[in-house]
């Protein structure tokens, strides 16, 4: 009984970290290097590979891809799919803390999907710009929080230092 609740729990974490099982994963390479293929077809295998394989386990391969979609939709004409890759070009950038670099494909998928009219998307792209900025203004404010910490506990135990060995606090200018 252990045993196939570690396996579950294995198998679970895998597929949270973006790992698709080998046979779906191969299936979806078939799709994308099958010329024959519908174009759109051939798309949501690509974006389904970056999405569920490569984004969390391996970000650079994942951003090799995005591009690869991008060129392969806007030689297709797809603005839908151009806007899907700046999507996933920015999720990836935005996961790894890369909060300008997300915003700014944000910001191309959200022109494209101006100039196509959906609505939905707009708002689905504004959400999410809006989640970037508060993630990059939340880790500025970590980062600051915790360097005015740090410099509080040094001074503090500058303080009780000196209370310590009896001298007097040192004074920068």
């Amino acid at each position: 009984m252990l045993l196939l609740v570690t396996l579950c729990m294995a198998a679970t974490t895998a597929r949270s970290q973006g790992s698709l099982p080998k046979a779906e994963h191969d299936s979806l390479w078939a799709i994308w290097r099958d010329p024959s293929k519908a174009d759109t077809v051939r798309l949501v295998a690509i974006y389904n590979l970056i999405w569920d394989d490569y984004r969390y386990s391996d970000p650079d391969s994942a951003i090799h891809y995005a591009w690869a979609q991008y060129e392969f939709a806007q030689k297709s004409g797809s603005k839908k799919y151009m806007a899907r890759a700046y999507n996933a070009l920015g999720r990836i950038h935005s996961e790894n803390g890369e909060y300008e670099k997300a915003i700014g494909f944000y910001g191309m998928r959200l022109k494209l999907e101006q100039e196509m009219g959906d609505r939905a998307g707009i708002g689905r792209t504004l959400n999410q710009m809006g989640i970037t900025h508060m993630e990059r203004d939340n880790y500025t404010y970590k980062r600051q929080n915790k360097a005015d910490r740090s410099c509080k506990t040094k001074r503090t135990d500058l303080s009780a230092a000196n209370l310590l060995i009896g001298s007097q606090p040192f004074n920068a200018p």
